[in-house]
């Protein structure tokens, strides 16, 4: 029977002990080979499973942006209570 496996080619991953998000390029046979950017030049190396975990992708937005978005929901959410 297969081993199920925590993560899947492409997901977003770190070192539990911290450093950059890595992308995960292949698993190997025990071990979970992963891509990041070091300033410009692209590194890989092989990480045991246990030794990183499922790091939350960074949502990069302006300021303007986010504000315009909130408001944007603040106007839907007043039709939606006159319309009830």
């Amino acid at each position: 029977m297969a081993e199920k496996r925590k993560f899947k080619t492409g997901d977003i991953v770190k070192l539990k002990s911290g450093g950059p998000q890595m992308t995960v390029k292949e698993y190997l046979e025990n071990e979970v080979k992963c891509q990041w950017f070091d300033e410009s030049k692209v590194r890989d190396e092989k990480f045991f499973e246990d030794s990183i975990e499922l790091s939350p992708r960074r949502i990069e937005a302006s300021l303007d942006e986010i504000i315009s978005l909130l408001d944007a929901t603040r106007e839907e959410q007043a039709l939606r209570e006159e319309t009830n």
